[in-house]
């Protein structure tokens, strides 16, 4: 199983293993009812779990549970109320490829306006340079110096190809002629970069798929990993560190007083007792049965 797929596998199972803790009556998959209409992004239509993957991983953990918890596949159009119940609207899950091809030739003109005004975009390196100015700053020294990489965005516009280079150990960002052999390399669209960098749009960069992540070796995963992370942090206002201490920054800590707890017994069963780390074990079944309705 591929990273993509096994990620895929783990959001869905945190589902259906969170629905079956909290005895849900009905639960509804509705995370996965999107298509890659973007040429840069075809490809990835066939790594996405549909709905009824998950409810026939749903159907098979609630039998191995006891559980009478059902899993509700509602296609758009479908509906439901307390009287009626469900109205199921009519949709394959398994011909995806005709439901995709009649999408692209709905929004063919759309897409190729889309190619069109992308084939103009000029890569902003002032803006690109004062958002990572700030991050660094924003990020304390030994977090940079101990987990970041340097890291370089290949970006081809209509002026060429650019190499900039973010260097976090050293707090510079400048621009390069070539990538050094051993950095990570992340290929993405002029436009793309443009907008996260003008809208803080990283936490949400990955999900579009408008980017290709060259590692130099297989162990700079992990460093991918952190740069991720504390972009997330910073664009969720968690760095600087400051903005931890605000009395609403402290009251919303307060009342997530179990997520903290949660990671730490995750981390005491991994560190200390060298388990992995499995999803079942964050959600394990109650042992009441599902009450009857």
């Amino acid at each position: 199983m591929v990273a993509d797929d096994q990620a895929e596998y783990d959001s869905a199972e945190q589902f259906v293993r969170c629905a079956l803790y909290m005895d849900a009556r009905y639960a509804i998959p509705f995370a996965s009812n999107h298509c890659f209409l973007h040429r840069d992004t075809q490809q990835f239509n066939v790594t996405a779990t549909t709905p009824e993957d998950v409810r026939r991983l749903y159907e098979r953990i609630a039998a191995q549970t006891g559980s009478k918890s059902q899993c509700v596949v509602m296609p758009p159009g479908s509906a439901w109320n307390d009287r009626d119940g469900f109205a199921i609207a009519p949709f394959d899950f398994s011909d995806r490829d005709r439901y995709i091809a009649g999408l692209l030739e709905r929004h063919r003109e759309q897409l190729e306006r889309t190619y069109e005004a992308e084939s103009k975009v000029a890569a902003d390196f002032v803006s690109f340079k004062d958002y990572f100015d700030a991050f660094i700053a924003a990020t304390p020294g030994i977090v940079r110096r101990r987990i970041l990489s340097r890291l370089v965005f290949r970006i081809r516009d209509v002026h060429g190809v650019h190499h900039w280079l973010i260097d976090p150990h050293h707090s510079k960002v400048g621009s390069l002629t070539a990538a050094p052999n051993d950095c990570i390399v992340i290929d993405v669209h002029p436009k793309v970069i443009n907008d996260c960098v003008a809208h803080k749009m990283f936490s949400v960069w990955s999900a579009s798929k408008r980017l290709r992540i060259h590692l130099p070796e297989p162990n700079a995963l992990a460093k991918m990993s952190s740069w991720f992370t504390l972009l997330d942090f910073y664009e969720v206002d968690m760095l600087p560190l400051h903005k931890n201490l605000t009395s609403r920054a402290l009251e919303i800590r307060l009342r997530r007083w179990r997520e903290p707890v949660e990671v730490a017994r995750i981390l005491f069963r991994r560190l200390v007792l060298r388990r992995r780390f499995s999803v079942g074990d964050v959600y394990r079944r109650r042992p009441d049965p599902l009450p009857a309705r």
